[in-house]
C-alpha cells in the first residue's frame, strides 16, 4: 500500500511538473494553459493539485499507521533480543560448569578403576568401588549428555541471534525510510497548498511564474527524494 502511495505521488507530481513546464518560451501562455487542461485531456490543473493533497494526506495517515506498529514491533523485537542474550550467557555458564565437571569426574573414575584391580571380590572393599565407578558412570554420561545438548542450545541460540539482529536492521531501515517518506509527505502538503493557492490567485506574470515553477520543481526533487527512501526500504526488505 505504502508503495502504490508513493508512486501515485510520483505520477502526479510529473504531471504537474511537465504541464507546468510546458512550452517554456511561452510562460504566460502556458500559466494560462495549466489552468485548463492536461495535454489536451481535459484533467484541470487544480484536479491535479487536489489529487495530490489527496494522496499526500494519505500517505501521512497510513504511513503514520506503519510507524507506529513498526517502532512497536521493534520494542517487542528488542525485548526477545535481550532475552535471547541473557539465554544464551546462561548457556555459556552450564557449559563452562560442565567441561570443568567432565575431565575431574573421568580422572576420578580411572583411578577408582585402578584401585579396584588391587583388590580381589573377596574383599568387600571391591564391591563397594564398584558401586562407586557404576554412580560415576552414570553421573560421567550424564554430564555428557547436558554437554551435547548445551553445545545445541548455544548453537541454536547464537543462530537465533544472527536472524534477530539482521531482522532489527532491516525492520530499523524500513521504519527510518518510511519516516524519512512521512517527512517529505509533510513537506509536500504545506507546499501544495501555497503553491495551489498562488497559482490561481496571484495576477500571472513572467517573475510569478517562474517562481511557481520552482517551487514546484522542488516539490518533485521532494518527491524524488520519497521514492528513492521508498526504494531503499525495498531493497532492504
Amino acid at each position: 500500500e505504502l508503495e502504490r502511495i508513493v508512486k501515485n505521488i510520483v505520477t502526479t507530481q510529473q504531471a504537474i511538473y511537465e504541464k507546468t513546464r510546458k512550452q517554456d518560451s511561452l510562460v504566460a501562455k502556458t500559466y494560462s494553459l495549466a489552468k485548463k487542461t492536461l495535454f489536451g485531456r481535459g484533467v484541470a490543473l487544480e484536479e491535479l493539485f487536489d489529487t495530490q493533497q489527496s494522496n499526500v494526506h494519505r500517505l501521512i495517515n497510513y504511513g503514520n499507521n506503519v510507524v507506529d506498529r513498526m517502532v512497536k514491533e521493534l520494542d517487542e523485537l528488542h525485548t526477545y533480543t535481550n532475552s535471547n542474550i541473557d539465554r544464551n550467557a546462561e548457556e555459556y555458564t552450564r557449559a563452562k560448569k560442565v567441561n570443568r565437571l567432565l575431565p575431574k569426574m573421568a580422572k576420578e573414575y580411572e583411578a577408582t578403576v585402578g584401585q579396584r584391580k588391587k583388590l580381589s571380590k573377596e574383599n568387600p572393599a571391591y564391591f563397594a568401588l564398584d558401586k562407586k565407578l557404576r554412580k560415576l558412570w552414570y553421573d560421567i554420561s550424564e554430564l555428557e549428555k547436558q554437554a551435547e545438548i548445551v553445545q545445541g542450545d548455544k548453537q541454536y541460540t547464537e543462530n537465533e541471534r544472527g536472524f534477530l539482529e539482521d531482522l532489527t536492521g532491516r525492520l530499523t531501515t524500513f521504519c527510518s525510510c518510511t519516516q524519512k517518506i512521512l517527512r517529505r509527505g509533510e513537506q509536500i502538503n504545506g507546499t501544495i497548498s501555497q503553491v495551489k493557492r498562488a497559482y490561481f490567485l496571484v495576477p500571472e506574470g513572467r517573475r510569478t511564474i517562474s517562481a511557481l515553477q520552482n517551487a514546484i520543481g522542488n516539490m518533485r526533487n521532494t518527491v524524488d527524494d520519497m521514492h528513492g527512501y521508498l526504494v531503499q526500504s525495498n531493497n532492504e526488505l
